[in-house]
């Protein structure tokens, strides 16, 4: 019976819920939506060409009222001004003509997908558009879980040395395994022409669970292309960040044994912040890996020049990290070209019952 039902599933066959028992409704759920199945509701071409392109990017958007946001835009545009084909591929229920509109003129093409597969599945059906990936010099894929970019895109990418890596991500993560993390990800020509480059793409299935797209792709995407061996690296390494980070840590916490608690020129007592600084300093101390995008936004951002910062730490903080509210002040020391109501506009739109 839970045979028949799995298959049913898989060939789109609408199951009456009454006739599913617990675990059968557990395997259907948890089932991969294959390939076969239309990923694709409609495509379009944009104002820009495609063919004969040498540098390729692929952007990965969703919101869930259809909205293409303004720091989107500008972020699409500069992929453009850095000399990219853009893929601007969708993942809305609905995308209006209008909003489709607003990108039009900066892409090369427009994908307008069922939210399935996530950002990889995005990925895979935008890959799929490209006559030759071996004959391009460069992809690059990315998404809209970023502000950016902060600085100019093309020497951030100039950085990103093929000599060094076929394949390089912004910043790197250590969390399970290592891997680069997929908000940004550059694939030179090495690693385009390379057997496993298609072979991975074609084994991407369309998951629904997103633990399993971050299991399976973002942290076995690295572990993948390190087997076949191409190597991986990182713009930003975490270990790098680290050593750089761990001596004024360990110097400001000497001091602090010093001194009283005291109101920081940001208008926060070293009482409320000495805390998160020691669980911080134990953490780099114990090897425990952290999310460096979270963890030292600031110092990537005002130090080392990222050209990005991620949406969700201004938008939910999840590991709840101080300061967070100084965002604008650090992009505009650091990027004064950089428009900061782009965000703003987003975060007025897109949160509840924070103020940031």
């Amino acid at each position: 019976m839970s045979d028949t039902f799995l298959k049913m599933l898989k060939k789109g066959v609408r199951l009456p819920m009454l006739l599913v028992d617990g675990a059968d409704l557990a395997r259907c759920l948890a089932a991969p939506i294959l390939p076969r199945l239309a990923t694709v509701k409609a495509s379009l071409p944009g104002h820009l060409p495609l063919d004969g392109a040498r540098k390729v990017a692929i952007f990965n958007h969703y919101d869930p009222r259809g909205i293409v946001h303004d720091y989107v835009v500008y972020f699409v545009a500069k992929l453009a001004e850095a000399g990219y084909a853009v893929i601007f591929a969708s993942n809305c229920p609905k995308l209006s003509a209008k909003e489709t509109g607003k990108v039009l003129p900066h892409v090369a093409w427009v994908l307008k997908r069922r939210n399935i597969g996530w950002d990889f599945g995005a990925f895979k059906d935008a890959i799929a558009l490209i006559p030759d990936p071996g004959a391009l010099d460069q992809l690059l894929i990315t998404n809209d879980s970023i502000y950016g970019p902060l600085q100019d895109l093309a020497e951030v990418v100039r950085q990103a040395d093929p000599a060094q890596a076929g394949i390089w991500g912004l910043t790197d993560s250590w969390d399970r395994h290592f891997h680069l993390q997929s908000y940004f990800l550059i694939f030179h020509h090495a690693a385009l022409k390379h057997p496993s480059f298609l072979k991975f793409w074609k084994k991407v299935r369309y998951y629904r669970r997103k633990r399993w797209v971050i299991r399976d792709y973002e942290i076995g995407m690295t572990r993948f292309f390190l087997r076949a061996g191409i190597q991986c690296r990182a713009l930003l390494p975490y270990r790098s960040v680290v050593s750089e980070i761990s001596k004024p840590l360990n110097e400001a916490l000497d001091r602090s044994k010093q001194q009283d608690a005291v109101v920081d020129n940001h208008g926060n007592s070293q009482g409320q912040i000495l805390p998160y600084l020691r669980q911080l300093q134990k953490a780099i101390n114990q090897g425990r890996p952290l999310n460096q995008t979270h963890y030292f936004w600031d110092y990537l951002v005002a130090r080392k020049a990222s050209p990005f910062i991620k949406r969700d730490l201004l938008q939910r903080n999840p590991v709840g990290i101080p300061c967070v509210q100084r965002w604008e002040e650090v992009i505009r020391a650091s990027s004064p070209s950089y428009d900061t109501s782009l965000i703003l506009h987003h975060l007025q739109l897109s949160m509840r019952n924070r103020v940031h």
